[in-house]
């Protein structure tokens, strides 16, 4: 479903007709602080699909950031589009391939099947943080090899990486916790099928898109392999340096962002309505005072309040920051920025 939003944006902007510096350095900066703040939070979840939640934050600041590329250099656009395109598939595969598994976890054999059930769990979570031979590295070098032209995306890009790998680390600790040791029943069966299908796809479909052709070719020698290899293993390395402390600390509040969104809301509304309060008073005011006043100029006073009123007490309603963030955006837009 997250997928959606952005074939919008493929769908709808013009892409590789107008370039649109300001606004596309502003979502290469906002989609680059998703990608770490995902993972950040992410890493802090004690429940595996809520970290995969934030993991899906992170990767899809990864391609907010890149659209952020293509709008500032519409040149690249066309060998940026399926790298994109590449990328949300591998993405959208091996999270599903991973959310699946961790809604069935605690119904599979584990102490009977536990390598197979560790190597089923573990080949999403590897082509996710871009190890290597995966669809994940493959995905990864189409996509850099386009972003380098932006200085600061290509230079973060690999790190996001190694917050990736340190996420999917905590990913599979949380799932070594919550395994089962009982054996999985006939209901499991059509999730088992379901999942197998899916990882077929994750080592296979990739590779056989049209997309993945140049970056798969890529991926035997040294130095593409190198560049996959060292953030995965700098990934590993901060995730068993700190995965002491990570297990003493709570768990952030999943939601967070959606908790200090209702926060601001709150703090919105308050100010509209104190503000509404004091307009609706000198409103009166002005009507009893209106013999003072020629007749026309009390009436376009009462409906400029009028209007104001109406504006503040829409303000009130939920998705007004939202909205407000929107107009920004499309006025960013249509000023060329």
């Amino acid at each position: 479903m997250v997928k959606a939003g952005l074939l919008g944006w493929l769908k709808f902007i013009p892409f590789g007709e107008i370039a649109f510096a300001t606004f596309g350095s502003l979502l290469v900066v906002l989609g680059l602080f998703a990608a770490f703040f995902g993972v950040l939070v992410g890493v802090t979840q004690d429940n595996p699909k809520a970290l995969l939640a934030y993991s899906t934050m992170s990767q899809m600041g990864i391609l907010i950031a890149a659209v952020g590329v293509g709008l500032k250099y519409p040149d690249v656009w066309a060998l940026l589009l399926p790298a994109i395109v590449l990328y949300a598939v591998h993405h959208g595969l091996a999270k599903a391939a991973l959310f699946l598994f961790a809604g069935m976890n605690t119904s599979l054999a584990w102490q009977k099947y536990r390598w197979i059930c560790w190597l089923a769990v573990c080949l999403p979570a590897a082509a996710l943080a871009g190890l290597p031979l995966t669809s994940g590295a493959v995905a990864k070098v189409a996509l850099k090899d386009v972003v380098e032209r932006d200085l600061l995306m290509g230079t973060v890009l690999p790190l996001t990486a190694i917050g990736t790998t340190w996420l999917m680390m905590r990913f599979l600790a949380l799932v070594g916790q919550k395994a089962s040791k009982t054996a999985a029943g006939p209901a499991d069966r059509l999730q088992l099928g379901a999942f197998g299908a899916l990882l077929i796809l994750v080592v296979v479909l990739s590779y056989l898109l049209p997309q993945s052709e140049g970056a798969w070719s890529g991926q035997l020698t040294v130095s593409v392999f190198w560049g996959g290899l060292w953030p995965v293993l700098l990934g590993f390395g901060l995730y068993m340096a700190t995965r002491a402390f990570i297990n003493s600390m709570g768990a952030l509040p999943a939601g967070d962002i959606n908790v200090a969104y209702q926060e601001a809301g709150s703090l919105v509304r308050l100010g509209a309505d104190t503000t509404a309060q004091g307009l609706a008073l000198l409103k009166d005011e002005l009507k009893q005072t209106s013999w003072q006043l020629p007749q026309h100029v009390v009436q376009r006073k009462i409906r400029l309040i009028s209007l104001i009123l109406a504006v503040l007490r829409s303000m009130m309603t939920p998705g007004v920051l939202f909205a407000l963030l929107l107009c920004a955006m499309l006025w960013a837009v249509a000023t060329g920025g």
